[in-house]
């Protein structure tokens, strides 16, 4: 009967689909002061079936993320002892397991706030996956086209523009919202999906070296000036920590374009105080893999080599630093984020 309720919604995938949800599963959930574990447990059996078989259909899964916030805010209202938040200093991420002895209630509580993750997690991962498939072309297929064409540079070639990923995170931006789900994770999406895209592109260069050419350099600075100033016309409550995570390749880009500049790279503190993003090891794999082009024909001065390699020895911790980034962004971000509104 519940699994009959939960995938028979009258109103399917829309707001009145979702209240439709909540207000049939209530009665058969709470009993007084009480909650009812039999039809509780499949209630969460029922959604997380759902979620599954939205498959990449992120209009379903952010329609059943909405249930699973609602239904948990309702428990939460109902006076039967949950009392908690989805939001752990205001991200969404994965919960512990309730301490031991915690009782049904909040046990049960637990398992609606895995299942609202596992919700968000499902809708993430299917919009990385397109975000990649946009950005690796947007900034990466520009590389043949850019060589052979005779047009002053910057300018735009193919069919694929860092301005379509900007426009896929921005559409996914409104079916959120369509679906009630809170600021917050709204937030949390973009600055999780401008990081995935940013990171992406950083550690393609990392690993190619074929790409560290002053063109590929300047076509990163275009597509991060693009997703700057698309953040900076975006609502302010959607933005969040977003602005902050192009910084470290925009500083790849820039050891790409001023890599023949050697006043840059006069000393090891110069080198640290313009690319404070960067670290040492990163730096020393963009200058050691560069190759000038018809963009930028002189080769890189020895004396750039000489000094990036001078100030890796005197760093202690240049060895042990990683070369790439991790492919999603960390929750610690967001922490040390608000760390900073904090400390001023």
């Amino acid at each position: 009967a519940i699994l009959t309720l939960v995938v028979g919604t009258q109103f399917k995938y829309s707001s009145k689909g979702m209240a439709d949800v909540v207000s049939k599963l209530l009665p058969k959930l709470v009993c007084g002061d009480s909650i009812e574990l039999k039809a509780f447990n499949a209630a969460i059996d029922a959604i997380i079936s759902c979620v599954r078989l939205g498959g990449f259909d992120r209009d379903v899964l952010a329609f059943w993320l909405s249930v699973s916030i609602q239904l948990l805010q309702e428990l939460q209202n109902a006076d039967i002892g949950m009392e908690g938040s989805i939001a752990e200093d205001g991200v969404l991420k994965p919960t512990s397991s309730p301490p031991t002895g915690s009782g049904a209630v909040r046990t049960c509580e637990h398992f609606l706030y895995h299942l609202v993750h596992d919700a968000y997690a499902s809708f993430m991962r299917t919009l990385y996956q397109d975000l990649q498939e946009r950005a690796e072309p947007a900034v990466f297929e520009q590389d043949v086209a850019i060589l052979s064409s005779d047009k002053p540079l910057p300018f735009k070639m193919g069919h694929v523009t860092i301005e379509n990923v900007t426009q896929m995170i921005d559409e996914n931006v409104h079916l959120l919202r369509s679906h009630y789900i809170p600021p917050f994770i709204i937030q949390q999406c973009v600055s999780q999906s401008v990081y995935y895209v940013c990171s992406f592109i950083f550690n393609q260069v990392m690993q190619r070296p074929h790409l560290v050419r002053p063109h590929i350099g300047f076509q990163i600075k275009m597509s991060v000036s693009s997703l700057e100033g698309w953040l900076l016309d975006a609502d302010s409550d959607v933005v969040g920590i977003a602005l902050s995570q192009l910084d470290f390749l925009k500083e790849a880009a820039n050891v790409i374009t001023l890599a023949t500049n050697a006043d840059v790279f006069s000393s090891p503190e110069d080198i640290e105080r313009t690319f404070p993003h960067l670290n040492l090891t990163q730096i020393a794999k963009l200058v050691s893999s560069y190759r000038p082009d018809k963009v930028l024909k002189d080769p890189i001065p020895g004396c750039v080599q000489e000094m990036v390699q001078k100030a890796c020895v005197l760093s202690e911790e240049s060895s042990r630093s990683r070369l790439l980034l991790p492919s999603r962004l960390p929750f610690e971000a967001f922490a040390l984020a608000e760390n900073d509104v904090l400390t001023g």
